[in-house]
C-alpha cells in the first residue's frame, strides 16, 4: 500500500490515467470536479509538467488519488486592499482535495494516508509550498490540516477564512427546482424573470457555445461587454490577461466536449455572460459577468436562470450546478445545498519559505487584531461625525423662521 506518481508525459499516458481515474470514480460513486485528467492539463495549460497526479494503490488497485498543478503564485502582506506591505512571488504546487475510497479504512487510516501523501510530495518536491484549495471543512484532509499533524514537513497556515460553497442539487426539471429554494427566493427570482421579459417582450434570448468553432465568436462578444462589468471595475476576475487564459482554457475544454458559454442577449445586445464547463453529470460556473449599465434589470440573474434551464434540458440532464469556491450573495440566492470550506498554505522548512511563513501568520493575527478591535468600538468616529451634523442641521431647522 504506496502512493505512486502516474506519469503524464505524453497524451498517451493521460490516455491511460484517466482511465484508471474514470474507474475510480465510477466504482467508489465520487465524481468531483478535477475528474479527468485532461482537466488539469488544461490547467497547466497543456504542460504534463506542470502536473502530478498520485494514485494510491491496495493490492495493485487504484483507491485513492491526488492531483496538483505546479503554478506562479503572488502571497500578498498588507492591510485590506489600499494597504500592500509586499508582495511574495514565488512558485507552489496546487492541490485539490485528495479523494480516498472508503475502502480504504476509516477515519483515522485515511488520515494516516494522506499524511504519507504529504510526506512524499515533500521528499520529492521539496522546493514547493503546497496551496491546499477547497479543503471540505471536517474532512480527513481538513482535520490533519487545522491540527498540523505534518508539523515535521510543513508549518501550515490557514489562508483566508472558511466560506461556504454553493450549489444546486438539480432536480429533473426547471420547475421543480423553485420547490427546492425558499419562498421569498423563489418570488425575487420569478420577478426578476418577468420584469425583464414584459420589459422587452420577445428580445430576450440566450446564446449557448459549446464546440470549439464557436468559441473565437463567443470570446468577441465578452470582451467588449466585459469593459461594461464591475469586475472589470475593480480588476477582480476579468482582465486582459485573464480573458486570455479563459480563452486558452476554453478552447482546451472544447476539445473534451466539456465547455459551456452562455450570453444573455437583449435587442441583440449582449448584458451578460457564464462561462463553465460540464464534467459527467455536474456543470460548473466559473465565470459570469454582467452590463453594469443593466444592472436595475438583474440580467445577472436571469443568465444564471437561464443557463440553468438549459443544462437541464440537455441529454442526459445534469444532476448538479456547482457555483464553485468563494461566497457572493447570488450564489446563496440559487444554491439549495452548501458545505463549508477552507484554503491552506503548507511551508516546507527553508529558510525563505520560513520567512514567509512567519510573515503571512504576523499579518493575518493583526489583521484579526484590527478587526475585532474595530467591532468592538461602540459608534465610529465617522459615524458621530455624520450624527452631529445631522443634530446641527435639525437644530438650524427649527431654529429658523417661517418664509412665506
Amino acid at each position: 500500500m504506496s502512493w505512486k506518481r502516474i506519469q503524464l508525459a505524453t497524451l498517451r499516458d493521460a490516455a491511460q490515467a484517466d482511465i484508471l481515474a474514470s474507474e475510480l470514480f465510477k466504482t467508489s460513486g465520487m465524481w468531483p470536479r478535477h475528474q479527468n485528467v485532461y482537466w488539469l492539463l488544461s490547467w497547466a495549460r497543456g504542460r504534463p509538467q506542470n502536473v502530478l497526479l498520485y494514485a494510491y494503490l491496495v493490492n495493485g488497485r487504484i483507491s485513492g488519488l491526488a492531483g496538483c498543478i505546479i503554478e506562479d503564485c503572488q502571497i500578498r502582506i498588507g492591510f485590506g486592499s489600499r494597504v500592500a506591505l509586499h508582495t511574495f512571488r514565488l512558485k507552489r504546487l496546487r492541490l485539490q482535495e485528495p479523494l480516498l475510497c472508503d475502502s480504504v479504512g476509516d477515519q483515522t487510516v485515511q488520515e494516516e494516508v494522506l499524511c504519507q501523501l504529504f510526506h512524499h510530495i515533500r521528499r520529492c518536491h521539496a522546493g514547493y509550498p503546497l496551496y491546499f484549495e477547497a479543503i471540505a471543512v471536517g474532512s480527513p484532509a481538513h482535520r490533519i490540516l487545522t491540527a498540523n499533524l505534518i508539523r515535521d514537513s510543513y508549518s501550515v497556515q490557514q489562508y483566508g477564512f472558511e466560506t461556504a460553497r454553493h450549489v444546486i442539487d438539480a432536480p429533473a426539471t426547471y420547475e421543480e427546482y423553485f420547490a427546492t429554494i425558499g419562498r421569498e427566493t423563489r418570488s425575487g427570482l420569478r420577478r426578476s424573470l418577468k420584469k425583464l421579459f414584459a420589459a422587452y417582450p420577445q428580445q430576450v434570448r440566450l446564446g449557448k457555445f459549446c464546440d470549439r468553432s464557436e468559441i473565437g465568436n463567443f470570446f468577441s462578444e465578452i470582451e467588449g461587454l466585459a469593459i461594461s462589468t464591475w469586475q472589470w471595475r475593480r480588476g477582480d476576475n476579468m482582465s486582459p490577461t485573464i480573458i486570455a487564459k479563459l480563452k486558452y482554457l476554453a478552447n482546451a475544454w472544447a476539445d473534451q466536449g466539456f465547455f459551456r458559454g452562455f450570453i444573455l442577449y437583449v435587442k441583440d445586445q449582449p448584458v451578460a455572460y457564464i462561462i463553465g464547463y460540464r464534467i459527467g453529470d455536474q456543470f460548473y460556473l466559473e465565470v459570469t459577468g454582467y452590463d453594469w449599465n443593466w444592472k436595475k434589470w438583474s440580467v445577472g440573474i436571469v443568465c444564471i436562470l437561464l443557463s440553468l434551464e438549459s443544462m437541464l434540458a440537455e441529454h442526459p440532464s445534469i444532476k448538479r450546478y456547482d457555483f464553485l469556491s468563494w461566497e457572493f450573495e447570488y450564489k446563496r440566492r440559487f444554491g439549495n445545498i452548501r458545505w463549508m470550506e477552507s484554503n491552506f498554505y503548507a511551508f516546507p522548512d527553508r529558510f525563505r519559505f520560513r520567512l514567509i511563513y512567519l510573515c503571512l501568520k504576523t499579518n493575518i493575527i493583526i489583521s484579526n487584531c484590527l478587526r475585532r478591535t474595530y467591532a468592538r468600538v461602540p459608534s465610529r468616529p465617522h459615524l458621530r461625525v455624520a450624527a452631529k451634523l445631522r443634530g446641527r442641521a435639525a437644530q438650524l431647522a427649527c431654529s429658523s423662521p417661517d418664509v412665506a
